[in-house]
């Protein structure tokens, strides 16, 4: 099957370049005692989509602790670039009643049908990025 004309058009090396995160783990509604850490991304940012069970994007409301696979989940505090854009992004950790008790910035990607994020590692442990999905 060929594809439209449009999709040959140049798009961003990460709308076809990046790793997925699709654990059911990420998930928003993940809440069983299972605590990790995101230390295993590097120092230097790197694309990811989230996928499948950890849902099809980063949740934009505060996620409850204890969620995500984590003790302190991160949820874009921000809003999604519309499509074709890249905007740079405020992560919040939620951790002991303040929502955005860590933070960090992050670039976002709207790909025209999903987004991407450029996560790097988060200022402490255990924080995670969040997926939206509810799945237990």
């Amino acid at each position: 099957m060929l594809l439209p004309a449009e999709d040959y058009v140049d798009k961003p090396a990460e709308c076809t370049k990046y790793q997925l995160l699709n654990d059911n783990t990420r998930a928003q509604g993940y809440s069983r005692a299972f605590y990790r850490c995101d230390t295993t991304l590097g120092a230097q940012p790197t694309w990811y989509r989230f996928t499948g069970r950890s849902g099809s994007q980063m949740p934009t409301s505060c996620v409850p602790t204890n969620h995500c696979g984590t003790h302190a989940p991160g949820w874009l505090a921000g809003c999604h670039p519309p499509p074709g854009k890249i905007s740079t992004v405020l992560v919040c950790f939620h951790w002991h009643g303040d929502c955005c008790r860590w933070h960090t910035f992050i670039r976002v990607r709207n790909c025209g049908g999903f987004f991407v994020y450029e996560l790097k590692k988060p200022p402490a442990c255990y924080l995670r990025y969040c997926g939206n999905s509810g799945h237990k």
